[in-house]
């Protein structure tokens, strides 16, 4: 959540910290598998909250951690 907070880009800076936390998980042996596009609209709303500090990065992580598997 920091790379988003920062506002390192002009645009950009949410994917950027999504794709960076993906890579993250997949260097460990871990994926995140969204299986439907609510799963995937709800993920995107939660993060965006995190980001606002409308709900804490823990919560997020519990909402998240039910799509992490195992590669």
């Amino acid at each position: 959540m920091a790379l988003s907070r920062a506002h390192a880009f002009i645009q950009g800076n949410k994917r950027n910290a999504w794709l960076s936390g993906v890579m993250f998980l997949n260097i460990n042996g871990y994926d995140i598998v969204l299986p439907s596009i609510e799963a995937n609209q709800f993920i995107g709303e939660e993060m965006t909250k995190v980001i606002r500090r409308e709900v804490t990065e823990a919560v997020f992580l519990t909402h998240l951690d039910r799509f992490i598997v195992t590669l």
